[in-house]
């Protein structure tokens, strides 16, 4: 394991931000377990080394990884990751699907820095699938919310 791999690092303004405050539930435990899973390589020489994650941009969360090591129910997740979009901490790449272990990919970003009370940054929207002759169920799409 590299030493990367054993510390999380987290910058003093994110843990004093109103959208890191204002998380509830199991959304700022989420956060940081994402934040666990960064990776960084060291840049430079060792006078101007500079420390820069290389996968900020594909995360992955998974329900039965939380569910095992957690006991954290869907539900619960469901709730956390709402949070985490709206106030801007994380962005969907790539949804995922529930065939050939097609995992959902979330990027780490920067908005919380702008987020203030009211504002959403990413909201899931209900879509509606239907399964043979079942009437359909609701599923969530992300989508992206202009806040001007």
């Amino acid at each position: 394991m590299s030493k990367s791999a054993e510390r999380l690092w987290i910058d003093t303004e994110l843990i004093n931000s109103k959208a890191f405050n204002s998380l509830t539930g199991y959304a700022p435990q989420l956060l940081l377990h994402l934040l666990k899973k960064r990776k960084f390589e060291n840049h430079g020489t060792k006078k101007k080394a500079k420390w820069v994650c290389i996968n900020y941009d594909e995360l992955n969360i998974t329900y039965i990884e939380f569910y095992t090591k957690f006991r954290i129910t869907k539900p619960k997740m469901l709730r956390a990751k709402d949070q985490l979009l709206a106030r801007g901490f994380i962005r969907t790449i790539h949804r995922g699907g529930g065939y050939n272990k097609d995992k959902a990919i979330y990027e780490l970003i920067n908005q919380w820095m702008f987020w203030q009370p009211g504002v959403v940054f990413e909201v899931r929207v209900k879509e509606k699938v239907q399964r043979g002759f079942c009437k359909p169920k609701t599923t969530y799409e992300n989508i992206p919310i202009d806040c001007h």
